[in-house]
């Protein structure tokens, strides 16, 4: 029979059998016609009365104590009834009668309410062993409901940008000046105020000082519903400015269409990184989005779109797009006999200072400063001297690097800080590639102790290079920034990287780079991309496990073919014989094909539980260092037995397919990890009974959150595993390159082992993840890792994600407290 598992949230219930993609939602009925199939009597074990050989005895809870739901756990459905595991490691078989008590456990209930409620005679006494076996817990009257953070129920689908396109009251309508046309650019409120959009409505607001206000009334960046409120306050031509990238097309094609219906003679010009400029893909954006694309811009849009204001202001108000051709930098369709115009190639802004800061400037003053979701981006250079063929810095690829100057970029921190917006990204392609840059950190330092302000900081390093690196951290995290980055390899495969023109940084002297920030207790991470030309399945998994044996947070990006990189040139998407789906993603190359991809993806998949979330870190350290089974290894083979024989470890398959829809352990730890030795003990010939091995599962279940644990927590082992592993990580403090310890674990001697804490309140809230897990294009934190972390303290904690606000300390190559 196939094994089913019944999953339990504050919400309500799932259900779903161990083959099943994700489970699907169900009601009290449908679980109990679950029990039914598997052959449960309608009364459940001992004509209703639960017991659980093992456990405690059950200490019922009083009449007036109020209880309420935790936040998930997952039990399997058999012909005795839903067999759970409390976080005593004692098997408990849930009946009809628990079932309903909880199903009607929707949010704080007093017990004596919900034994009426049910109908249920000994409701305190079934209640009071759920809340020991921590499938509830009991509240304080009137505190709030224990859990407080988004689930997989209501996700935040980052790639779900839907614009609001409600029209504002009359009132709050602000339509343009009649006597001019109107030039709008409309951000996303669900991504925030674009920067691109303020250096064009600046620049156009600022040439030939001011000229183009005698026709055009400029208006500084808007929402949607601002923008359609001003088109339907008005009548006549009207221009659109649309700044597109993989996450904002969409809304900018659906804003332009919703003002075509209140404007017809709007006119849309389409700029950005995902704006095509190659000659087929651009003829064919204009036929698909002819409605709503009149004008694309290639290159850096400021001086372009302030000549093309000034080549149609003559025939205003009518817009004469025929007076377009001697513009640079565009491409549009003839108007009279429709052919797509493609004009000369434009030249790069040479002069940056000369184009005006948005935030200086006050094109973003009219806007709340929670308007930024995320972060305040700003430039402090443009350009990029690479040619890596995937990448589109912007079109800046292979380019001579241009500085905007030190003091522009430091009063634009300045404006950061003065508005108390909490996140800062820099946009250059290679921040730390100049020795500027070392200052530049020091000046944004500086503004944060004396203001509070910016806290979090993101930027991206520099490929070849990390001559200024240690300092940009040293100076930033002293400020007590939290820092969003990582070092972008790709891949170390050479075949791979000659494939891509990519230049990396020297293995030699990354791992140094990694030694440094380590010793400086940062957490660190690592990017890779999968799908890229040259990669075969076996390329990746070398890759990924460079960076488990070197405790580097592994962060695989799917590729994503963006329309204006060497990646999309045609004739080296036929050399390399690319193939792209309908979302822009490589699906398979002369070297991998679509088995393998899926295969990597599933691998990809397997790694983030396993290592980045803990599930089986230290197992996987435990057969690389005493059996030479390297983690990948492991995981490739788990995967491919929970494929073929789903029902052989049907607690592995679940957890593999469903942890980032329900990140719990199925059934309970104890019995999961003891699976995880059966596999062990069949499969790769360990002895079950051995007492290395059972040390490092015991470690490993010790070391796991579970609803309602209580913590401290010291557990014995036959083996001191932290000085096993603190010998075999010591070398990653110091040379930065991995190593083994000097002995098997079998020869350490007996130790006890204390998990201290739950920084994150895992236990309480629950582990939780944004976005959308399973959208490839528009990654969701499961996959990115940026926000999240599965980590109980202990000495072994591994890193703390960037949320938790905990300062990382300086460490040296004796301390065992922080080795990755």
């Amino acid at each position: 029979m196939t094994a089913t598992f019944v999953v339990r949230h504050p919400r309500g219930w799932a259900l779903g059998a161990v083959t099943d993609t994700a489970p699907a939602v169900a009601s009290l009925g449908d679980v109990l016609d679950a029990l039914r199939r598997a052959g449960a009597t309608p009364a459940g074990p001992a004509g209703g009365e639960r017991t659980s050989p093992g456990a405690s005895p059950v200490v019922p809870l009083a009449p007036s104590d109020v209880v309420a739901p935790v936040w998930r756990w997952v039990g399997a459905v058999t012909a005795d009834g839903v067999v759970i595991e409390g976080n005593d490691g004692v098997e408990r078989v849930l009946d009809q009668d628990d079932l309903r008590l909880l199903d009607r456990l929707d949010g704080p209930r007093v017990v004596r309410e919900l034994a009426e409620l049910t109908g249920v005679h000994d409701a305190a006494a079934r209640l009071g062993d759920l809340a020991a076996a921590g499938r509830l817990r009991t509240l304080a009257p009137g505190a709030p409901e224990p859990w407080a953070l988004p689930g997989p129920d209501d996700v935040d689908v980052v790639g779900d940008l839907g614009p609001d396109l409600r029209l504002p009251p009359e009132d709050r309508r602000c339509p343009t000046d009649p006597a001019r046309i109107g030039v709008h650019a409309v951000w996303q409120e669900r991504v925030g105020p674009a920067l691109a959009l303020g250096m064009l409505t600046a620049s156009a607001r600022a040439w030939r000082g001011g000229a183009l206000g005698e026709h055009y009334d400029i208006r500084r960046p808007e929402t949607p519903s601002e923008f359609l409120g001003a088109l339907a306050g008005g009548e006549g031509p009207a221009v659109l400015l649309c700044s597109n990238y993989l996450w904002s097309l969409d809304h900018n094609l659906e804003v332009a269409r919703r003002a075509k219906e209140l404007r017809p003679g709007l006119v849309v010009v389409h700029g950005g990184p995902s704006t095509p400029k190659y000659e087929d893909d651009a003829a064919r954006f204009l036929e698909t989005h002819g409605d709503v694309a009149d004008v694309l811009v290639r290159g850096e849009g400021e001086h372009t779109l302030c000549m093309l204001l000034e080549a149609l202001a003559p025939t205003l108000p009518a817009l004469d797009r025929d007076r377009l051709r001697d513009v640079p930098g565009l491409t549009f369709r003839d108007p009279v006999d429709g052919a797509v115009v493609r004009t000369a190639e434009p030249e790069r802004v040479a002069d940056l200072d000369a184009l005006p800061s948005p935030y200086l400037t006050g094109e973003f003053d009219h806007i709340d400063p929670g308007a930024w979701p995320f972060a305040v981006s700003i430039e402090t250079n443009r350009g990029c001297p690479y040619g890596c063929t995937f990448c589109d810095w912007g079109s800046a690829t292979l380019s001579r690097i241009r500085k905007f100057s030190a003091e522009r970029v430091l009063a634009e921190f300045e404006w950061v800080a003065a508005r108390g917006i909490p996140g800062l990204q820099l946009c250059d392609a290679n921040f730390g590639i100049l020795a500027r840059d070392v200052d530049l950190a020091r000046g944004l330092a500086d503004i944060r102790r004396r203001t509070g302000s910016p806290t979090g900081l993101g930027f991206t390093p520099p490929k070849n290079t990390t001559r200024h690196i240690t300092r940009i951290f040293d100076e930033v995290m002293d400020a007590g920034f939290l820092i969003s980055t990582a070092i972008s390899l790709q891949s170390i495969d050479e075949q791979t990287l000659a494939a891509v023109d990519r230049s990396n940084i020297s293995t030699d002297h990354y791992l140094a780079m990694a030694a440094d920030l380590r010793r400086r207790g940062h957490p660190l991470m690592g990017d890779l991309l999968l799908g890229l030309p040259g990669q075969t399945f076996e390329s990746y998994r070398r890759d990924l496990q460079f960076f488990v044996d070197h405790q580097i947070m592994a962060r695989t990006w799917v590729l994503k073919v963006l329309p204006n990189s060497p990646l999309n040139e045609p004739g080296y998407r036929a050399r390399f014989r690319l193939r792209i789906d309908d979302q822009g993603l490589v699906t398979s190359t002369a070297q991998l094909s679509p088995a393998e991809r899926d295969r990597a993806l599933a691998l990809r998949r397997a790694e983030i539980i396993a290592n980045r979330l803990g599930v089986l870190r230290h197992v996987g350290w435990f057969l690389h260092w005493d059996h030479d089974i390297t983690l990948t290894a492991l995981l490739d083979h788990l995967l491919a037995v929970t494929a073929a024989t789903p029902e052989r470890f049907p607690l592995l398959t679940w957890l593999c397919a469903q942890f980032d829809l329900h990140p719990t352990a199925p059934v309970g730890w104890r019995a999961f990890y003891g699976e995880v030795g059966r596999l062990l003990a069949e499969d790769f010939g360990l002895d079950p009974a051995a007492s290395d091995l059972l040390t490092v599962l015991r470690l490993q279940r010790a070391l796991m959150p579970a609803p309602g644990r209580r913590l401290p927590q010291t557990v014995e082992l036959d083996h001191d595993y932290e000085r096993y592993h603190r010998e075999g990580s010591a070398t990653l403090l110091t040379t930065g390159r991995a190593s083994t310890p000097p002995r098997p674990l079998a020869a350490y001697p007996p130790a006890t082992f204390t998990v201290t804490g739950d920084p994150l309140q895992l236990c309480e809230l629950g582990l939780h993840f944004s976005g959308d897990s399973r959208d490839l294009v528009f990654e969701g934190d499961f996959a990115i890792g940026q926000n999240t972390a599965n980590e109980l303290a202990s000495p072994l904690m591994v890193r703390l994600p960037v949320f938790s606000g905990a300062a990382p300390r300086p460490v040296d190559a004796t301390d065992a407290a922080l080795v990755g």
